[in-house]
């Protein structure tokens, strides 16, 4: 049987649950397999976004056909505006490319059944992540190969909604379902490893399938499985859920845990919905402000660059 919170969890999206065809349904844990076209162009999109950082940067002419991931491997995990876990972050440069991902990801959404079942949601984030253990810090407090639930890290929302687009799918994301749970789960930490007294077991639930569209609640304990592969191009955003019991109320009466600003940056569903087609968003940073900031040994924490909604581009 389940624990009462978890149980809570899982009755939130019962609405998602008669609005899309599912795929796996764990509660608190599902995932959705879009069309092969509507896949197509988050794939095609998510390559032209990091074709084009790569040329920008190295002011170089890359060569970007089904091997790219592999033989610029070192170049992309380089780039000024990834950080350590792996967020790869839209700069003046790419916006553009950007705006079009996000353009498809909300057409995604639609397709799917997923978004009129949302209240807010966050601008998309590409992550590229290695599945070598040497490219990853795992001392850091937030380290994502450390098992975690996002509210932990301050999330205002409900869950996590990602998609494993292209690259190695050894370099995966596990989910759990955690066990005998405290009251207190769901509030933030300063490190992951705190997490672990939260619960007092846990159970596999599976590895994010790539293609499809996975939602993890925050209640899902989740990490990176780093199996020594190559490059894995995801993409992954919050959602907060249209339902009453939704964690968002409870989280915007306790104080502000600023780690960093963009995990409370949410759009509601009129804005969200227009995103990269009649408004769009734009970012100052350049590629080349980010590695000036970044490359120096005395800057610790990476943030993502203020992002603004224009009218166009």
């Amino acid at each position: 049987m389940k624990d009462q919170i978890i149980q809570n969890r899982v009755n939130l999206y019962k609405k998602i649950e008669l609005n899309c065809d599912l795929g796996r349904n764990h509660g608190i844990y599902f995932d959705v397999k879009p069309t092969e076209d509507v896949l197509q162009k988050l794939t095609n999109s998510a390559i032209g976004y990091i074709a084009k950082t790569l040329n920008c940067f190295y002011k170089e002419d890359f060569i970007i056909d089904e091997d790219f991931l592999q033989k610029y491997e070192r170049k992309i995990l380089d780039l000024p505006n990834r950080t350590p876990n792996g967020a790869f972050h839209p700069k003046r440069e790419n916006v553009r490319e950007y705006n079009q991902l996000q353009r498809n990801v909300v057409e995604a959404l639609k397709s799917i059944g997923i978004l009129n079942n949302c209240k807010a949601l966050q601008p998309c984030t590409v992550r590229i992540l290695s599945g070598k253990s040497s490219e990853l810090d795992h001392t850091r407090p937030l380290a994502t190969t450390k098992l975690h639930s996002d509210a932990w890290a301050s999330h205002v929302g409900d869950a996590i909604l990602g998609i494993p687009l292209l690259g190695d799918p050894t370099t995966a994301l596990e989910f759990y379902e955690p066990q005998e749970v405290s009251s207190d789960f769901f509030s933030p930490l300063k490190n992951y490893d705190d997490g672990l007294k939260k619960f007092k077991d846990k159970k596999f639930l599976g590895y994010a399938r790539m293609g499809y569209i996975s939602v993890f609640d925050h209640s899902c304990l989740h990490r990176t499985s780093l199996k020594g592969g190559g490059i894995r191009v995801s993409i992954d955003f919050g959602i907060i859920v249209d339902n009453p019991e939704s964690l968002y109320y409870d989280c915007t009466k306790r104080e502000k845990v600023n780690l960093e600003d963009y995990r409370y940056q949410y759009f509601d569903l009129d804005v969200y919905s227009k995103l990269g087609k009649e408004v769009f968003i734009f970012v100052e940073e350049t590629l080349k402000q980010a590695h000036m900031k970044y490359s120096s040994k005395e800057t610790k924490t990476y943030e993502r660059a203020t992002i603004k909604i224009v009218n166009k581009i």
